[in-house]
């Protein structure tokens, strides 16, 4: 899911891809196994999280293609289908095997874990809402459907410690485990949880937060008899951050994503890579890891609403689109990491190549066109503090000053822009435009005529424009001609 929701942020054909490479390797009676390797190969000894029925929602919501949804929903059902019969035991959802728990530190046979419940009822959740939206009948519809009420009860009765107010892995035969591990935090996945108990999850994590300093580890409580630092795998931080955008708790969400913001800057300055592991240790010092990629992808790139199929201005992104089939494998994971250290190069205020300044670009792109405009002038000021001469990017960084309401620092950027031999008419229409909503008439005439005297005869729409205003402005002006 971390991969997917990464991707969606660039170009969701790519996302679509990586989930129909994984639904692809379905076998007949809804295994899914944990790992596809790039020449095909899988393993049934692991099954995947029960988090692909919400990544395909994602994909979904983004704009899939029109066939997507027919595609997805019946092997969703299967897969769905599958995961609760191997998950239950006596009424309640343990996982299997250490190597498919989502913290494999505390996997125990007999132990009911909360991610476990939150991935499930989250999950068929989103296969219910997708099921009604594209008008999906099947009878394993109802099924699934009346195992969801018997998820509810197990996530809020057996796994809701009343007394401390916080969701607790318990065993099946009703022991409690004391310790609060990241764990405790994922039911805000799912978006049927009560607001009480929202509340008390919030409540627990800013008192756990104000007793470490609200590094992102740190949300796993700590013991004095620990030895070493709690885990902090970038994956898992992942579903933590994911977990708290599903929430309107805007404040937490911030505090969150500062603190992994901070982690990864440490992590990336220190190792030069991006990291496995936020803890500090270096557990691949070979390489990057795509966990960690994604992870600073979402940390930048907070899921918004649904939005058009992506277009993207980067070449880089064309191309990869185009040849996604053949890199479907290992390679996408290598892509993102690519694409992440471009995003590491804006964070971490370094100089960035002349390779990335397209890239960077189309990031700032698309933080316009959604309207994050104050997040499109911070790259904009590093792609112009590399390349002050470059007039193209100093119109950009003016109209999103102009569209954030800075109109000085428009005005000022709209004037960087016009130093050229080639100033573009444009961009003289924009600081006109900006000089009159200052009240600045006499200097914005006077732009709006050089429109007319320098590019009537190439830019004739502009021109008229420009006499429009002139003809509106007249009497705001001084005496005599513009």
């Amino acid at each position: 899911m971390p991969l997917t929701q990464a991707w969606c942020a660039f170009d969701v054909t790519i996302a679509e891809e990586l989930l129909r490479a994984a639904l692809g390797h379905m076998q007949a009676d809804g295994f899914l196994p944990a790992r596809i390797h790039a020449n095909g190969a899988t393993s049934t000894d692991t099954f995947a999280w029960p988090v692909i029925a919400q990544s395909a929602a994602a994909v979904l919501q983004r704009g899939a293609s029109t066939d997507f949804a027919s595609f997805a929903l019946p092997r969703l059902a299967r897969y769905l289908g599958h995961a609760l019969d191997r998950f239950e035991k006596d009424g309640h959802y343990v996982w299997r095997t250490p190597e498919e728990a989502f913290i494999p530190d505390t996997f125990d046979l007999d132990l009911a874990t909360v991610d476990l419940a939150a991935f499930l009822l989250s999950d068929l959740d989103a296969f219910c809402d997708l099921c009604a939206a594209y008008e999906y009948n099947d009878p394993a519809v109802q099924t699934l459907q009346a195992q969801r009420d018997g998820l509810v009860a197990h996530l809020t009765d057996h796994l809701w410690d009343g007394d401390t107010g916080v969701f607790r892995d318990r065993y099946v035969n009703g022991k409690q485990i004391k310790r609060t591990t990241l764990s405790t935090y994922l039911p805000l996945l799912w978006k049927g949880l009560g607001s009480a108990y929202r509340e008390q999850v919030f409540r627990h994590m800013r008192e756990q937060s104000a007793k470490t300093g609200n590094a992102p580890a740190d949300l796993w409580e700590r013991w004095d008899a620990d030895p070493v630092d709690p885990p902090a795998p970038a994956q898992q931080e992942a579903y933590v951050l994911y977990a708290l955008y599903q929430t309107d708790d805007s404040g937490i969400q911030r505090q969150f994503q500062t603190a992994l913001n901070n982690a990864l800057q440490f992590a990336y300055n220190k190792h030069g890579m991006i990291p496995a592991d936020l803890s500090g240790a270096v557990s691949d010092p070979s390489g990057s890891s795509v966990n960690g990629a994604a992870l600073v992808v979402m940390v930048t790139h907070p899921p918004s609403a649904s939005r058009a199929p992506a277009d993207t201005s980067s070449q880089t992104i064309r191309w990869l689109d185009r040849y996604r089939v053949a890199v479907v494998g290992a390679l996408m994971g290598a892509l993102v990491i690519a694409i992440t250290a471009v995003v590491l190069t804006y964070l971490f205020k370094a100089t960035p190549t002349a390779v990335d300044m397209e890239t960077l670009t189309g990031l700032a792109e698309r933080h316009y066109a959604d309207g994050r405009y104050e997040q499109a002038i911070a790259i904009y000021h590093e792609l112009t503090d590399a390349m002050p001469g470059n007039v193209g990017l100093h119109f950009r960084l003016g109209n999103a000053y102009y569209r954030a309401g800075q109109l000085a620092q428009a005005e000022q950027h709209y004037q960087r822009a016009l130093d050229s031999d080639r100033p573009h008419p444009r961009a003289m229409r924009n600081l006109a435009i900006t000089l009159y909503d200052q009240g600045k008439y006499d200097e914005a005439a006077s732009y709006f005529q050089m429109i007319i005297d320098r590019f009537g005869d190439h830019y004739p729409t502009l021109a008229n424009q420009a006499q429009l205003a002139l003809d509106i402005m007249q009497p705001r002006l001084s005496a005599g001609d513009p």
